[in-house]
């Protein structure tokens, strides 16, 4: 990797791989119990949950701030202070107000997400036969397109040009991921758990979530290297707009006719809060 000059397509490639390896570390090393990353284990040591925020406050210094001051930042400057090294010796940071585990967690990955957007180059394709999920697409991102097609053929992509692949409750077309994804690329894979739209999947006559989706997920995947697994659970309130999108984005657009679902869009409430309920399955391919 060089270390002056313009850096190259490559070199971004290795800082983000880095970036990512460290990120996928940091999170395994500190995968326990609210009880267990709250304690002072020793005087020398600070409480795991003050590490693990500190790792996001440090990257969002040295590769944000600094460089643009004016930046809006993850970290309040007042809660960026709690996580100074040298104002607060290790020994008193247990009675600091600190961030929980989730909301450090929360913090790290939105850092993590504005440095990945910062970095030059980067472009992101939608591919997708759901004319609501490629008008949300295509206002997703400057450097972000959209396009009309079948995820169930080939993809419109050239061989090994792709560092991340993302499928969103859509056909996993494995053997066609594999071919546009470089070696060492990650694939990451959301599908639903039972809980979600438990609040409207029957009023509105939405398909069921497979019962073995866990086990053909797994199968899918079986020529990949896995690298993370996390379920995510959270409440959103949901108008009529948005929850006839969802029904007409996923595989339930084949089994509901328009007129039919607005009757039953208006038997519900204007807004309807619902759950969102999901595992996100990351993996990398060999190479």
């Amino acid at each position: 990797m060089t270390t002056t000059g313009t850096p190259t397509a490559a070199d971004l490639r290795v800082a983000v791989d880095a970036l990512q390896s460290a990120r996928r570390s940091t999170l395994a090393l500190t995968d326990f119990d609210d009880a267990e990353l709250t304690a002072q284990h020793s005087p020398l040591m600070s409480p795991l949950v003050w590490d693990l925020a500190h790792v996001g406050q440090q990257e969002e210094h040295w590769l944000l701030q600094v460089a643009d001051p004016g930046r809006d930042p993850v970290f309040h400057p007042a809660v960026a202070r709690l996580y100074d090294a040298f104002e607060h010796p290790r020994a008193t940071r247990t009675r600091l107000p600190l961030l929980d585990a989730r909301a450090s967690r929360r913090a790290l990955a939105d850092v993590r997400a504005r440095v990945l957007d910062a970095l030059p180059g980067a472009h992101g394709l939608c591919v997708d036969t759901s004319a609501p999920a490629l008008r949300r697409a295509a206002r997703a991102h400057p450097r972000a397109a959209a396009l009309g097609a079948d995820a169930w053929r080939a993809l419109p992509l050239a061989d090994g040009c792709a560092d991340l692949v993302t499928t969103v409750f859509a056909p996993r077309g494995e053997a066609e991921v594999a071919r546009v994804l470089r070696p060492g690329g990650a694939w990451v894979v959301l599908t639903p758990l039972p809980a979600h739209l438990e609040q409207v999947r029957g009023a509105l006559g939405m398909v069921a979530v497979e019962e073995r989706k866990q086990e053909r997920l797994a199968a899918d995947l079986a020529g990949f290297a896995p690298a993370a697994q996390r379920e995510l659970s959270l409440q959103r309130p949901l108008d009529r707009d948005a929850l006839r999108d969802l029904v007409l984005m996923g595989p339930s657009a084949h089994h509901v006719d328009a007129a039919g679902l607005e009757e039953r869009l208006a038997g519900l409430p204007p807004v309807v809060d619902v759950t969102v309920a999901v595992r996100l399955t990351a993996v990398t391919r060999p190479g």
